[in-house]
């Protein structure tokens, strides 16, 4: 796959709404790829089952390392025409991990997914050699996650991301073509008519979100009194651990909602929300690890509402029986 950042950008936002459908039945991602070249895995990011990982090669090389969630590592398993006990893992080189979004005014029920950018290693590489194939043969995505131990700060075995680790990721395939290609140079341009901005692998690892409390505020489903019209919270949190660094909708945002925040001290932060449109599920606390090493990293548990209120959108106070939950870190 021959390619540049600034169109596997473009295509991931072009296309995020069809990528992963049920057991990845379209993909309009290429997913035929010659060795030495770079590919893109697409993952849910809707089950708090999974826990995400945001590590990867580029941010441990600068001493980066996601101590909250921890990093996924791919490989490929196969060809699938040989025999199971034939068949062997290729371990990938992960260069980015990010979410992708459809734009709010999609017509969409998508909401958001995490995209891997992954390098398929040539035949000679000597660490993690890939695959030799002398034509077309497709190879099963097998999905791992792992984190640092912190105390000895080396990386604790890998496991399954996927509560079912023989379906992959489930069932995603990659085609491996004949032939040597070169991997995504990491260099593109962004910008607009009034300018734009060069940037490569070494600023493209820092936009890695950060860690994130989910919130659910309001029932699944259509708008509707299930859901506030406005509420406000004051969320608990261990400031010794975290740095509260933004609060926002998750994964659906509305079309009229304000969402404001602000840190109060001794550990709390109150959040407003005001949304006409009765819309808006979940929020998020973005939060980055104080001293990870020395403090560990941070549990839903030591979390909590220490108080809330909700409003109709017609201004009059009521029980939401139920919310606010905490739903996990992602």
């Amino acid at each position: 796959m021959h390619s540049n950042c600034g169109r596997w950008m473009a295509l991931a936002r072009a296309l995020v709404g069809t990528m992963f459908g049920a057991a990845c039945a379209t993909h309009p991602i290429s997913m035929k790829v010659q060795v030495g070249s770079t590919t893109m895995i697409p993952l849910p990011d809707y089950d708090f089952a999974l826990s995400p990982g945001f590590g990867s090669e580029v941010t441990q090389s600068h001493q980066d390392f996601d101590d909250q969630r921890g990093e996924f590592v791919f490989y490929l398993r196969g060809p699938l025409d040989l025999p199971e006990p034939n068949q062997v893992n290729y371990r990938l080189k992960t260069r980015y991990v990010t979410r992708i979004y459809p734009d709010p005014a999609a017509n969409s029920v998508f909401n958001s997914q995490l995209l891997a950018l992954v390098d398929i290693p040539l035949t000679t590489d000597p660490t993690y050699p890939g695959p030799s194939v002398t034509s077309d043969k497709q190879f099963k995505v097998l999905v791992y996650r792992t984190q640092r131990n912190l105390s000895t700060l080396q990386y604790e075995p890998e496991t399954p991301y996927f509560a079912d680790f023989g379906l992959g990721t489930p069932d995603l395939r990659v085609t491996v073509t004949p032939g040597v290609g070169e991997p995504n140079p990491y260099e593109g341009w962004q910008g607009a008519l009034s300018g734009s901005t060069l940037y490569t692998m070494d600023g493209m690892y820092s936009h890695v979100p950060a860690p994130q409390l989910i919130i659910r505020v309001g029932s699944p489903g259509a708008p509707g009194p299930g859901k506030p019209g406005a509420a406000s919270l004051e969320l608990s949190y261990p400031q010794t651990k975290v740095l509260v660094v933004g609060v926002s909708e998750w994964q659906k945002p509305g079309r009229y909602s304000v969402l404001r925040w602000r840190d109060i001290g001794g550990g709390k932060i109150r959040i407003w929300l005001v949304d006409p449109d009765e819309s808006v599920e979940e929020i998020a606390v973005a939060f980055r690890l104080q001293d990870p090493v020395t403090l560990g990293r941070v549990t839903v548990g030591e979390f909590s509402i220490s108080q809330s209120k909700f409003y109709h959108k017609s201004g009059l106070s009521y029980t939401l029986t139920g919310y606010p939950t905490l739903l996990g870190i992602r």
